[in-house]
């Protein structure tokens, strides 16, 4: 986390995380999910274009994956 932080602080723009990858900061996730329900976030998001991407659909394939990493884990017990 720590790393994480010191690396948004940086001066240089290019060296700072993406929002792609501050949405798959365990703690950033967590707290959309906590606050956000799925269909509150689409509502919210699905609008919201940063850096030419559609957010709603960086968080819905980052959800898929998760999904299927549980799924995975499930499959293997």
């Amino acid at each position: 986390m720590t790393n994480i932080v010191s690396m948004m602080l940086k001066r240089d723009p290019r060296q700072r995380p993406t929002i792609h990858q501050l949405l798959k900061v365990p703690v950033i996730e967590r707290r959309i999910e906590r606050f956000l329900a799925g269909d509150v976030f689409m509502d919210e998001f699905s609008h919201t274009l940063l850096h030419n991407q559609n957010v709603f659909d960086e968080f819905k394939r980052i959800n898929l994956e998760k999904k299927a990493a549980e799924e995975e884990k499930k499959a293997a017990e």
